[in-house]
């Protein structure tokens, strides 16, 4: 039982000390050393808490997300030994799989802080982060101008409250059997250029983006080469049953489908019934509500 459970955590200061202890086998001469249980003391409100604290949290955590250990262990890039060992106390993750379990905890704050705080990761860290990573990351949006089709007279400077500037990004939603683009964040992908837009359409055009989709997965609402507008900030599942989505798989990429959510599954379902729906696993991660999009008039057949 872990006694700081019940202790207060705040301002918490920890002491490490690395417990060794060695035994003679029987029958043999020599020592071996067990285990490491790593005993760390809670100043701030008293309390023991051992390594198998750590070992819970992973597991709770798998279980919470309803995975295997080798599924977590495909999503971390281990092995499923390694996940086992981990949830036996017998092991600890390195300071790259804890970020990443804080990643997979991002419903909980705390549990997510939890695994980064134990990589090392401080708040003065993040703190100090933030402002050049923001820098780096806004986007640089041509001044829009409306003319009058034909003749390249300049009407009027578009404003922000009639236009918005869409990046379209340089990525593609598989619609089919081949992967999708492999960018899991899109504010770190390349721009080809803007698409302009009413404002009305975009609720949220500090997180909405364009990119193409390929295959016909999607037929016939959206055709190999159409582009969709993608609202990042749209990820809640309650609010997305039968909506048109973007996800995010490992191995699969950027894909496009319909997010259907039942009692106890969640689904992706293409509009084209001849490939089969996919499981909605602890893998996948929403991109964004599909807006709308653009594509060609098709002709009847």
């Amino acid at each position: 039982m872990c006694l700081s459970q019940f202790m207060p955590q705040r301002d918490m200061i920890v002491i490490e000390l690395d417990v060794s202890i060695r035994i003679n086998p029987p029958g043999r001469f020599g020592s071996r050393t067990l285990a490491r249980p790593d005993y760390r003391f809670g100043a701030g409100g008293g309390g023991l808490e051992t390594s198998l604290s750590l070992a819970q949290r992973i597991k709770n955590l798998r279980k919470s997300l309803r995975i295997s250990q080798a599924d977590l262990a495909t999503h971390l890039g281990i092995s499923a030994m390694a996940v086992s060992r981990w949830e036996r106390g017998r092991g600890e993750p390195s300071g790259k799989s804890l970020l990443k379990l804080g990643i997979l905890s991002r419903h909980d704050p705390e549990i997510c802080w939890n695994f980064w705080n134990r990589a090392g990761l401080t708040a003065q860290d993040v703190i100090t982060v933030l402002p050049v990573a923001a820098r780096r990351l806004r986007r640089t949006i041509p001044i829009l101008r409306l003319v009058k089709a034909g003749t390249g007279k300049i009407l009027h400077k578009a404003t922000e409250e009639n236009l918005v500037a869409i990046p379209f990004l340089r990525v593609v939603a598989t619609a089919g059997k081949e992967p999708g683009s492999s960018h899991h964040d899109l504010s770190q992908a390349p721009v080809d250029q803007v698409i302009a837009a009413p404002r009305l359409w975009c609720p949220n055009p500090g997180h909405t983006v364009c990119m193409r989709v390929r295959g016909d997965s999607m037929e016939p609402t959206l055709f190999d080469g159409y582009i969709i507008v993608v609202d990042q900030k749209q990820t809640e599942k309650s609010k997305l049953h039968r909506k048109m989505i973007v996800a995010h798989h490992d191995k699969f990429g950027l894909v496009i489908s319909r997010f259907w959510r039942l009692k106890n599954s969640e689904t992706l379902v293409s509009d084209n019934r001849s490939h089969d729906p996919v499981p909605l696993s602890a893998s996948w991660r929403i991109v964004g509500k599909v807006l709308w999009f653009i594509g060609e008039c098709q002709q009847a057949s």
